[in-house]
């Protein structure tokens, strides 16, 4: 029943009267907090900047706070070949087993973690770009991931670009009511409709959109729109 806040001073919970604020000293590894998800478990949190390898992926279970078990993280410079520890999305999932597996998007690629062990995704197995910042799962159950460098869509191995999106950066994705799939970022809003396959893009450009940076997008759950 309360809210919770990712800032760049710490991670803010508001419980209907009153902020408290989770810091290094509650045992957060940075105070920039860039991502949040709820599990049935645990609220998981994402950070920017903590310079600790295996860093940027806590859980707390609303009373203790610990790092994501072998979260595979590191200064990206230092260590390419692992995640890096500056998560900037976290996506849950239920499985058809009604397990929770996790997606993880980083500035240096791709986590998934099924339960067990980590899976490194990168351009190397079909992403546009290994800076990850949007992710979504769709009606039909498939992952679309928003990257710097366009979108693309999970096929269960390897990713598979929009081609229209290539060298766009993507920072948010939305599927409507009407099965159309929405990207958002710098340049505007791109609009796809699947069965024509058919593209509309929105921008400041066309003067269909006031601004030229779009955050993200979001489905109305009640009109769908």
């Amino acid at each position: 029943g309360g809210l919770w806040a990712a800032t760049d001073g710490g991670l803010g919970f508001f419980d209907g009267q009153r902020w408290v604020v989770y810091s290094f000293e509650e045992g957060l590894d940075s105070a920039s907090v860039t991502a949040l998800a709820l599990t049935s478990q645990y609220l998981l949190v994402g950070t920017s900047y903590s310079g600790v390898d295996g860093g940027g992926l806590l859980r707390f279970d609303g009373q203790t706070w610990e790092p994501a078990p072998d979260f595979p993280s590191a200064q990206s410079d230092e260590q390419p070949d692992l995640l890096s520890y500056n998560v900037q999305i976290i996506l849950p999932v239920i499985t058809a087993e009604a397990a929770t597996v996790l997606w993880v998007g980083t500035a240096n690629g791709l986590g998934y973690y099924d339960g067990q062990a980590w899976t490194r995704y990168t351009v190397e197995q079909g992403l546009p770009n290994n800076n990850v910042r949007a992710l979504t799962v769709d009606d039909n159950g498939d992952l679309l991931v928003g990257t710097d460098g366009g979108a693309a869509r999970f096929n269960g191995e390897s990713f598979e670009a929009f081609e229209q999106t290539l060298d766009r950066p993507i920072n948010g994705i939305a599927q409507d009511a009407n099965g159309d799939y929405w990207f958002s970022g710098s340049g505007g809003v791109a609009r796809y409709n699947p069965a024509a396959a058919d593209w509309q893009v929105c921008s400041a450009d066309s003067g269909d959109l006031p601004v030229y940076e779009i955050s993200s997008a979001w489905r109305d759950p009640d009109s769908g729109t």
